[in-house]
């Protein structure tokens, strides 16, 4: 009898390992290091599945929960600013740990970064909870920008939630007497937000999304929430400094401004 349980247990576990599909949400750790200095890759690196985005910390490090029945063998892109990006399955990821980038000049080539954060990049504090989903409601904030016509490649921002999964759309608007204006985005850019503390991007590089003035809105609406891993769901935008953010709590509603904190926006254009 004890011998068939061996043999029922060891059987379990083939398959467990075995199998293409990973089937509990759990969370993955590591480090993005980039070559040949081996120094911490902050903020920059961007750590996807199936469309599912992570940003590495100020120290290179990333954490984040993978959805279920995600499979193993499922493709996963490490890349950075300046590096050249790599390619390699959930699965070689999970037993990496540590991931280090070549460094590639070529990519450095006309990026230009600007962030809304100018002091210390580890002090954090909450602006607000935002649970308006549903509603139209957004958040953000006006941005100068050096001049005109800049192309907008991605757009990351900083937040806290306890859902399993938020979806967020981007909002990039005209400025008129420095209130949001005129949409400029041609299409719906939806992202899921599954990071629950730590910075999301929106990634458009595909997009060719053009910039015509000095000063544009970036902005933030939360779509939806679901299964909230608290008794009080919440979500949270994140800042450090004080600073003005513009919001308003429905669709059509008069925009309102704050200086609480203002929240932390990163802009990475060409």
């Amino acid at each position: 009898m004890q011998t068939k349980k061996v043999k029922i247990t060891l059987l379990a576990l083939f398959f467990l390992i075995c199998s293409p599909v990973i089937f509990s949400q759990q969370r993955i750790n590591g480090v993005v290091l980039g070559q040949p200095y081996n120094e911490p890759l902050a903020y920059a690196s961007v750590i996807s599945i199936k469309g599912i985005i992570s940003v590495t910390d100020t120290s290179g490090q990333f954490s984040f929960w993978f959805p279920r029945q995600v499979k193993a063998r499922d493709s996963v892109t490490i890349s950075a600013i300046g590096y050249h990006s790599m390619k390699l399955s959930l699965r070689d990821l999970i037993a990496k740990k540590e991931i280090r980038l070549e460094e590639s000049s070529q990519e450095l080539e006309n990026v230009l970064v600007i962030s809304t954060l100018k002091g210390n990049p580890l002090k954090f504090g909450y602006y607000r909870g935002w649970n308006e989903n549903s509603t139209g409601g957004e958040i953000g904030q006006v941005i100068e920008l050096p001049r005109k016509n800049l192309v907008l490649g991605a757009v990351q921002v900083k937040i806290n939630q306890n859902y399993d999964t938020c979806w967020l759309k981007l909002h990039v608007r005209a400025v008129g007497k420095m209130l949001p204006g005129e949409e400029l985005l041609k299409e719906d850019i939806i992202v899921p937000a599954t990071v629950k503390y730590g910075i999301m991007e929106f990634d458009l590089s595909e997009k060719n999304i053009k910039l015509p003035a000095k000063a544009v809105y970036i902005g933030f609406e939360v779509l939806s929430c679901s299964s909230p891993q608290s008794d009080i769901p919440s979500f949270s935008f994140m800042g450090s400094e004080e600073g003005e953010n513009l919001f308003r709590d429905w669709s059509g509603a008069s925009w309102k401004s704050s200086s609480r904190y203002t929240i932390y926006i990163r802009l990475l254009l060409k």
